[in-house]
């Protein structure tokens, strides 16, 4: 019977070098410095400023619906 294999032994190895990784990993992400942003302030507005303009011209362009009470049946 020793051609059943060892899944017990390999899922260890697999956890052990898994576990490296994000050891590595962790220590990349912990020594970068924070990422900023390469967009500007004054920018970030302006396209604000864009999406609330395109915003309060698509409210205008719709058109209401009317609504129409619904009238009970005739009797007779």
């Amino acid at each position: 019977m020793s051609d059943v294999p060892d899944y017990k032994a390999q899922f260890a190895a697999l956890n052990a070098k898994m576990d490296k990784i994000l050891d590595i990993l962790n220590k990349a992400m912990a020594e970068a410095p924070a990422a900023e942003s390469a967009i500007d302030e004054k920018v970030i507005d302006e396209i604000v400023e864009e999406v609330q303009e395109e915003k309060k011209a698509a409210v205008k362009k719709t058109p209401k619906k009317t609504t129409k009470k619904a009238s009970a049946p005739k009797k007779k």
